[in-house]
């Protein structure tokens, strides 16, 4: 997960929130991402209000971070570095493709590390 039109924190929960809504059956790791963007400016853009309170539109009920939700103790960079090297290894020159939702401070993170 990673911030945006809402926390970090905020974030995972929504996740975890719709995996159990949609009665998600195996283990989806769910890891805790960037909580805010690698450079700052002035004028950081405001969440689009459109996305409602707690991020997933007009969807409040029950999403308010404050209750309890489960997470990976694998940090984002982490899992993705981990997801890269498991994709180079099972499959050797095939592409992959990511599809990232959100800011894309976690892979920028991840090839800094590499």
């Amino acid at each position: 997960t990673v911030f945006g039109n809402v926390s970090v924190a905020q974030a995972t929960h929504n996740v975890r929130y719709l995996l159990a809504r949609l009665e998600v059956e195996y283990d989806v790791p769910v890891c805790v991402g960037a909580s805010g963007p690698l450079i700052t400016t002035a004028a950081q853009p405001r969440g689009w209000s459109g996305h409602g309170k707690y991020g997933l539109g007009a969807i409040d009920n029950d999403v308010s971070s404050s209750s309890s939700s489960s997470s990976s103790s694998t940090a984002a960079v982490h899992a993705a570095i981990q997801l890269g090297e498991w994709i180079v290894d099972e499959h050797p020159g095939r592409q992959c493709t990511l599809v990232m939702l959100g800011p894309l401070t976690n892979l920028a993170l991840a090839i800094r590390l590499r």
